[in-house]
Protein backbone atom coordinates (compact mmCIF):
# COMPACT_ATOMS: atom_id res chain seq x y z
CA UNK A 1 0.00 0.00 0.00
CA UNK A 2 1.25 3.48 -0.72
CA UNK A 3 -0.08 6.99 -0.29
CA UNK A 4 -0.19 9.09 -3.46
CA UNK A 5 -1.66 12.53 -2.69
CA UNK A 6 -4.24 14.31 -0.61
CA UNK A 7 -6.29 17.47 -0.54
CA UNK A 8 -7.45 19.02 2.71
CA UNK A 9 -10.36 21.36 2.18
CA UNK A 10 -10.47 22.39 5.86
CA UNK A 11 -9.16 20.42 8.84
CA UNK A 12 -7.95 22.19 11.99
CA UNK A 13 -5.40 24.83 11.01
CA UNK A 14 -5.02 23.43 7.46
CA UNK A 15 -7.10 24.90 4.65
CA UNK A 16 -6.94 24.30 0.87
CA UNK A 17 -3.79 22.24 1.44
CA UNK A 18 -2.48 19.81 -1.19
CA UNK A 19 0.31 17.29 -0.63
CA UNK A 20 1.92 14.68 -2.90
CA UNK A 21 3.73 11.85 -1.13
CA UNK A 22 7.24 10.91 -2.24
CA UNK A 23 8.20 7.33 -3.05
CA UNK A 24 9.37 5.55 0.09
CA UNK A 25 9.40 7.28 3.46
CA UNK A 26 7.87 10.75 3.66
CA UNK A 27 9.05 13.14 6.33
CA UNK A 28 7.66 16.60 6.98
CA UNK A 29 10.02 19.06 8.63
CA UNK A 30 8.27 22.34 9.32
CA UNK A 31 8.22 24.85 12.15
CA UNK A 32 5.94 24.55 15.16
CA UNK A 33 2.38 25.56 14.38
CA UNK A 34 2.56 24.51 10.71
CA UNK A 35 0.07 21.67 11.20
CA UNK A 36 2.22 18.51 11.11
CA UNK A 37 0.22 16.77 13.85
CA UNK A 38 -3.00 18.01 12.25
CA UNK A 39 -1.86 16.55 8.91
CA UNK A 40 -1.17 13.18 10.56
CA UNK A 41 -4.62 13.32 12.22
CA UNK A 42 -6.18 14.06 8.81
CA UNK A 43 -4.62 10.92 7.30
CA UNK A 44 -5.92 8.86 10.21
CA UNK A 45 -9.38 10.45 9.85
CA UNK A 46 -9.46 9.58 6.14
CA UNK A 47 -8.88 5.90 6.93
CA UNK A 48 -10.91 5.65 10.14
CA UNK A 49 -13.25 8.62 10.41
CA UNK A 50 -13.73 10.05 13.91
CA UNK A 51 -14.61 7.90 16.91
CA UNK A 52 -18.11 8.38 18.28
CA UNK A 53 -17.81 10.20 21.58
CA UNK A 54 -19.91 12.41 23.74
CA UNK A 55 -16.85 14.07 25.24
CA UNK A 56 -17.11 17.85 25.32
CA UNK A 57 -13.41 18.27 26.13
CA UNK A 58 -11.48 19.29 23.02
CA UNK A 59 -8.55 17.04 24.03
CA UNK A 60 -10.77 13.94 24.19
CA UNK A 61 -12.97 14.79 21.19
CA UNK A 62 -11.05 14.74 17.88
CA UNK A 63 -14.07 15.99 15.93
CA UNK A 64 -14.06 19.18 18.02
CA UNK A 65 -10.26 19.42 18.13
CA UNK A 66 -9.89 19.51 14.33
CA UNK A 67 -13.02 21.53 13.56
CA UNK A 68 -11.71 24.03 10.97
CA UNK A 69 -10.39 27.23 12.51
CA UNK A 70 -11.50 29.23 9.48
CA UNK A 71 -14.88 27.51 9.03
CA UNK A 72 -15.90 25.98 5.71
CA UNK A 73 -16.40 22.39 4.59
CA UNK A 74 -14.69 20.02 7.05
CA UNK A 75 -12.64 17.22 5.40
CA UNK A 76 -11.01 16.34 2.10
CA UNK A 77 -9.65 13.33 0.24
CA UNK A 78 -6.69 10.95 0.25
CA UNK A 79 -5.49 8.94 -2.74
CA UNK A 80 -3.68 5.66 -2.17
CA UNK A 81 -2.74 2.47 -4.01
CA UNK A 82 -3.36 -1.13 -2.95
CA UNK A 83 -2.44 -4.13 -5.10
CA UNK A 84 -1.92 -1.98 -8.21
CA UNK A 85 -5.33 -0.29 -7.89
CA UNK A 86 -5.55 3.42 -7.00
CA UNK A 87 -8.36 4.70 -4.79
CA UNK A 88 -9.61 8.03 -3.51
CA UNK A 89 -11.30 8.09 -0.13
CA UNK A 90 -13.29 11.26 0.52
CA UNK A 91 -14.70 12.13 3.91
CA UNK A 92 -16.51 15.21 5.10
CA UNK A 93 -17.41 15.63 8.72
CA UNK A 94 -20.48 17.16 10.29
CA UNK A 95 -21.09 18.28 13.86
CA UNK A 96 -22.09 14.68 14.64
CA UNK A 97 -21.13 11.29 13.14
CA UNK A 98 -24.62 10.98 11.63
CA UNK A 99 -23.81 13.93 9.35
CA UNK A 100 -20.46 12.54 8.10
CA UNK A 101 -20.11 11.48 4.46
CA UNK A 102 -17.84 8.80 2.98
CA UNK A 103 -17.09 7.80 -0.60
CA UNK A 104 -14.50 5.54 -2.17
CA UNK A 105 -13.58 5.75 -5.83
CA UNK A 106 -11.57 3.23 -7.81
CA UNK A 107 -9.40 5.65 -9.79
CA UNK A 108 -7.81 2.89 -11.88
CA UNK A 109 -11.16 1.70 -13.28
CA UNK A 110 -12.90 5.08 -12.93
CA UNK A 111 -15.90 4.00 -10.87
CA UNK A 112 -17.23 3.96 -7.31
CA UNK A 113 -15.75 1.11 -5.27
CA UNK A 114 -17.37 -1.25 -2.79
CA UNK A 115 -14.15 -3.16 -2.10
CA UNK A 116 -13.83 -1.40 1.28
CA UNK A 117 -16.40 0.11 3.60
CA UNK A 118 -16.33 3.11 5.95
CA UNK A 119 -14.14 0.90 8.17
CA UNK A 120 -11.43 1.35 5.54
CA UNK A 121 -8.48 1.53 7.96
CA UNK A 122 -9.42 -1.63 9.82
CA UNK A 123 -9.97 -3.49 6.55
CA UNK A 124 -6.70 -2.32 4.98
CA UNK A 125 -4.33 -2.52 7.94
CA UNK A 126 -6.04 -5.04 10.22
CA UNK A 127 -5.45 -2.48 13.00
CA UNK A 128 -7.91 -0.42 14.98
CA UNK A 129 -7.58 3.38 14.87
CA UNK A 130 -5.73 3.55 18.21
CA UNK A 131 -3.12 1.00 17.07
CA UNK A 132 -2.73 2.80 13.75
CA UNK A 133 -2.08 6.09 15.54
CA UNK A 134 0.50 4.49 17.83
CA UNK A 135 2.39 2.66 15.09
CA UNK A 136 2.19 4.58 11.85
CA UNK A 137 3.11 8.10 12.83
CA UNK A 138 4.60 9.70 15.90
CA UNK A 139 2.43 12.63 17.03
CA UNK A 140 3.31 15.00 19.86
CA UNK A 141 1.86 12.98 22.70
CA UNK A 142 2.97 11.97 26.15
CA UNK A 143 5.23 8.94 26.43
CA UNK A 144 2.39 6.87 27.92
CA UNK A 145 0.32 7.42 24.78
CA UNK A 146 3.13 5.93 22.67
CA UNK A 147 3.08 2.43 24.19
CA UNK A 148 2.15 -0.55 22.06
CA UNK A 149 -1.50 -1.62 22.15
CA UNK A 150 -2.76 -5.17 22.51
CA UNK A 151 -3.75 -5.07 18.82
CA UNK A 152 -0.17 -4.24 17.76
CA UNK A 153 1.32 -6.95 19.99
CA UNK A 154 -1.17 -9.53 18.70
CA UNK A 155 -0.40 -8.65 15.09
CA UNK A 156 3.35 -8.93 15.70
CA UNK A 157 2.87 -12.20 17.54
CA UNK A 158 0.81 -13.60 14.67
CA UNK A 159 3.52 -12.55 12.24
CA UNK A 160 6.12 -14.54 14.15
CA UNK A 161 3.83 -17.59 14.30
CA UNK A 162 2.91 -17.36 10.62
CA UNK A 163 5.31 -19.51 8.60
CA UNK A 164 3.51 -19.01 5.30
CA UNK A 165 5.15 -16.98 2.55
CA UNK A 166 4.86 -13.28 3.37
CA UNK A 167 5.88 -10.62 0.91
CA UNK A 168 8.98 -8.59 1.58
CA UNK A 169 6.89 -5.43 1.78
CA UNK A 170 4.69 -6.90 4.51
CA UNK A 171 7.76 -8.03 6.45
CA UNK A 172 9.27 -4.56 6.22
CA UNK A 173 6.01 -2.93 7.35
CA UNK A 174 5.78 -5.18 10.37
CA UNK A 175 9.44 -4.58 11.19
CA UNK A 176 8.78 -0.83 11.16
CA UNK A 177 5.78 -1.28 13.46
CA UNK A 178 7.85 -3.45 15.80
CA UNK A 179 10.71 -0.95 15.87
CA UNK A 180 8.25 1.90 16.53
CA UNK A 181 6.83 -0.09 19.44
CA UNK A 182 10.29 -0.71 20.91
CA UNK A 183 11.26 2.94 20.52
CA UNK A 184 8.00 4.11 22.06
CA UNK A 185 8.46 1.89 25.09
CA UNK A 186 12.05 3.11 25.44
CA UNK A 187 10.84 6.73 25.33
CA UNK A 188 8.26 5.93 27.99
CA UNK A 189 10.91 4.35 30.23
CA UNK A 190 13.21 7.35 29.80
CA UNK A 191 10.48 9.86 30.54
CA UNK A 192 9.66 8.20 33.87
CA UNK A 193 13.25 8.55 35.10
Amino acid sequence: MKLIRCHIENFGVLSDFDFSFAEGLTTICQSNGFGKSTFAAFIKAMFYGFPRTGARNIVENERKRYDPWQGGKYGGYLEFEVQDVSYRVTRYFGKTAAKDTFSLLDLTNRRPSTRFSEKLGEELFQLDADSFARSTYVPQLSANDMQATTSIRTKLSNLVDDTSATTTRQKKSCAIIAQNSVLSEARAALSTK
